[in-house]
């Protein structure tokens, strides 16, 4: 009986259900919600899906503007404060108050920060600084030594990287610095922190409009008053357009960079198949890597050059770079090709070069400079009237206890114009020793060859 009863229950229930569903359906239809039959039970459902698509597109949109709103919020918030850099206060600027925020540097200004609170700490900071003005901004490190270089480094974006005891010397005329700096536990090893400066200092030059190839050749932070065999270390970035070749094994020799695609050397240092040669740009220290290397697809040595004659005219030669350098502000960059009254009598050049210390000496793993005096074509010849022949195609240099050596062969003599820029007047050619009393060092004018370069660069820009 109490299972006659259940069943009872159980059909009404199921008939009220359908009642509902079918007068469900006709009041949809009524309102021509939808048209179907109402024997479909399924119908309404269909209905109801409607009715809840279109909520959740209202939904949807209210959902949208939320998050619009949220956005704009979010923009608001990440926006940087700007400041200006003659409004702080004397003395080093913690890292930890410029993060987020937007530095303006004008002529004259500067700032020193330290990671004094950051260091030791698992942290990384990012800040930008702007420069205002015909100027150029510097950056330079007095302190700075950090842990290894994927997990602590001071990073200035399209620049480089920096970490260990690499410290940064740069200086660029690009509209801003994108700086990150990232510290971890191990930076608290170093307990005197890092220290660096940012300032305002001249503007970067290229080559005025009447230079062959790059317009925006000679360009280099070093000034013209500085001081290889009695000369001193360079300074990281001063001079971009070095070219360190390696001679297959054995053997290197330097060159600049005059255009992306062509190196400027001596003719004597070709003395193996271009495929044997590799060129390194960026490069400062010889134990660690340069910015830049490739291989030499072809060289092209003056057809007047004599081999193995160490006096002969034309020791000059072209080599073209299997990959084009990428040019930049700090690390790479061209020369300008010099004219002739650009070096005069007396006038001071420099050159820089990881050759031997003194003749027959060691090599430097850091870059060498020199700074050698232009002497005349009379007093040169007159020097060397019972050993060599020096001709007005080659331009001498004498200073007592200072020289170019072996190894420097191909570098550049250089000189700063009037307009500020730097041009090539010579290259290490050849000498009778190195620094030896009274025997000038020998170098290939560049002057003469001028239209040489022009014809197998087969180039009027960079």
């Amino acid at each position: 009986m109490k299972l006659l009863l259940y069943y009872v229950v159980l059909m009404a229930i199921r008939a009220s259900a359908r009642q509902q569903t079918i007068n469900g359906a006709a009041e949809y239809k009524n309102n021509e919600v939808h048209s179907f039959s109402t024997n479909e039970t399924v119908v309404p459902t269909l209905g109801m899906r409607r009715i809840s698509l279109e909520r959740n597109l209202q939904n949807f949109g209210k959902r949208r503007e939320v998050r619009k709103l949220k956005i704009l919020s979010s923009v608001r918030k990440t926006e940087k404060k700007k400041i200006e850099a003659n409004s702080f206060s004397e003395g080093k600027q913690d890292i930890k108050d410029l993060c987020g925020k937007d530095i303006i540097v004008r002529e004259g200004d500067s700032f020193t920060f330290s990671d004094t609170s950051l260091r030791g700490r698992r942290k990384s900071c990012r800040f930008t600084v702007k420069r205002e003005g015909a100027i150029s901004l510097s950056l330079k490190c007095s302190k700075f030594e950090l842990g290894s270089c994927n997990k602590e480094y001071l990073q200035v974006r399209s620049i480089g990287t920096f970490c260990k005891k690499d410290a940064p010397t740069i200086t660029t005329d690009k509209q801003k610095y994108r700086i990150k700096y990232r510290s971890t536990k191990e930076s608290a090893k170093n307990k005197t922190g890092n220290v660096c400066t940012v300032f305002a200092s001249k503007p970067l030059v290229g080559g005025s409009g009447d230079r062959p190839l790059c317009h925006n050749c000679g360009r280099s932070p070093k000034e013209g008053d500085s001081r290889i065999v009695g000369g001193k270390p360079a300074q990281p970035g001063h001079f971009v357009w070095l070219v360190y070749l390696k001679i297959w094994l054995y053997s290197y020799c330097a060159g600049s960079l005059i255009t992306e695609k062509w190196i400027l050397s001596a003719g004597h240092c070709m003395i193996v198949e271009a495929r044997k040669i590799t060129a390194i740009l960026g490069l400062y220290d010889r134990t660690k890597e340069g910015v830049f290397e490739s291989g030499i697809d072809k060289y092209i040595v003056h057809k007047d050059y004599i081999p193995g004659k160490v006096d002969s005219e034309n020791d000059i030669a072209l080599l073209k770079l299997e990959k084009s350098a990428p040019l930049n502000d700090y690390r790479i960059g061209t020369l300008c090709i010099g004219d002739k009254e650009d070096a005069e009598t007396g006038d001071i050049v420099i050159i820089a070069g990881w050759g031997h210390l003194s003749s027959g000496g060691v090599s430097p793993n850091k870059l060498m400079e020199v700074n050698l005096k232009v002497i005349s074509d009379l007093e040169c010849a007159e020097k060397y009237k019972y050993q060599y022949n020096t001709t007005e195609k080659m331009i001498c240099t004498y200073t007592p206890e200072r020289d170019a050596c072996q190894g420097d062969s191909g570098a550049p003599a250089v000189i700063q114009t009037k307009e500020g820029y730097w041009v090539a007047v010579g290259i290490v050619s050849f000498g009778r020793g190195c620094a030896f009393i009274n025997y000038p060092g020998v170098n290939t004018r560049i002057s003469t060859y001028k239209n040489w370069i022009l014809d197998n660069t087969k180039q009027k820009e960079c």
